[in-house]
This record gives C-alpha cells, structure tokens and sequence, in this order.
C-alpha cells in the first residue's frame, strides 16, 4: 500500500521555502531518481536522492496569485507582510534546489533537482515555469525537457503576457498600489485585484 502525500515543500536557492498542501496540487511527477552516499558536511556522510526529471502543477485559481486569499499559501519565510505572494515567488526565480515531500505518516522524503546556472545567474536554467490560461502554475526541472511534453501550449498564456504577469506581481510586491500594477502592463483574466474579492 502506498503512502498519501500530505504536501511539497519547495527550497529555493536563497533557502526559503514554500508548502504546497496536497490539496493543491495537480500534475505532479518525479522521476528518473539517482540515489548516491556522500560526505555533505564535515560530519555527515549520506544517502542522497537526485530527481532528473520533476514537473508539478499548483492547482489554478486566478484568486491564488493574491496570498491573502487562502492562508495556506500564505508565504512569509522572514515573517515580513510585503514578501512575495505564493505564485510570486514561485514565479519570480526559476531557482528551485529540492523537493520534500512529506506524507500524511509523518515520513518524507527529500529530492535535489538538476540545477545548472548560466551566464553569471543564480537561477536555474534547466528550470521552466509557466502560467496555463486555467490560472495553474507549472514548474518543470530536468535536462533536455521540454513543457509541451507535459503541457499543451494552447493551455498556457503566452509568455509575453506572463512577462507582463511576473511584472504586475513585482510592482505590488515593490508597494505600489495593484492599479499601479495594471497600469503597468498586465490587465489580464488571470491578475486580480484583492479589492475585487
């Protein structure tokens, strides 16, 4: 019998992290697992997963992308009120370091993703994140994949209007007002207005 995730803990290359409750998440896979032993500190040698291949998909509720809508995607890792919302964070750096998935027995299991940076970058370059027109986030880590194998693009926003997006998030999460943020590129389906709650 297998054992029920209870959620996904993300670590992002800065060490902050972001849970996702089972509840929330759609498509996900792990796969292609490498298992090593090594030293990881001077006085720890370990078993080390590495998944080669991770895609996720965050359920799609337009309503997320503002993290007072639901507090379970509250994300405030320095406990500071003007950090980045859920999908903000997650959408702002392709800069995922590993998974952890815990499940509902209290066990988890933690997996380190492919990670390569380019061109004097911190982010992660076999790491690609896309918004689908559903409101859904999708991440997928792995070398030599691609998002329309998992994904249809006919199902994503175009990536200018996710350009936009990643702006619009940026200028609320810098203090502007969210009309600033409008006005700044992205009136779209998938922007809402916390008044508008």
């Amino acid at each position: 019998m297998g054992k029920y995730v209870k959620l996904i803990d993300l670590t992002f290359e800065n060490v902050q992290g972001l849970k996702i409750p089972a509840q929330y998440i759609g498509s996900f896979k792990i796969a292609k697992i490498e298992k090593e032993i090594q030293r990881i500190a001077s006085n720890s040698i370990e078993e080390i997963q590495w998944a080669n291949e991770v895609f996720l998909e965050i359920v799609g509720n337009p309503r997320l992308y503002n993290h007072e809508y639901n507090p379970l995607f509250d994300y405030h890792p320095f406990c500071l009120a003007d950090e980045l919302p859920t999908f903000g964070r997650a959408l702002e750096f392709d800069d995922i370091t590993d998974i952890v998935v815990e499940y509902e027995d209290g066990s988890n299991e933690t997996y380190y993703v492919y990670y390569e940076c380019s061109g004097g970058s911190d982010e992660n370059i076999m790491q690609q994140t896309r918004v689908g027109k559903n409101g859904s986030l999708y991440i997928l880590i792995g070398k030599n994949l691609n998002m329309d194998q998992y994904v249809s693009p006919e199902e994503l926003i175009d990536i200018k209007e996710q350009r936009k997006l990643r702006h619009a998030i940026n200028m609320v999460y810098c203090g502007n007002s969210n009309q600033d943020a409008r006005i700044a590129g992205y009136n779209g389906a998938k922007y809402v207005d916390p008044n508008d709650l």
